[in-house]
């Protein structure tokens, strides 16, 4: 996906947005990003 997408910051990963999972702000930390069904 990010080399697909051609991610290049955080603010555009946290739009991942495939299969049903997106990014959880309310169970992700500083540095561990949570993706959720």
């Amino acid at each position: 996906y990010i080399v697909k997408n051609q991610i290049k910051s955080l603010s555009d990963l946290k739009k991942f947005d495939v299969d049903g999972y997106k990014f959880s702000k309310e169970d992700s930390e500083k540095n561990l990003l949570v993706f959720k069904r």
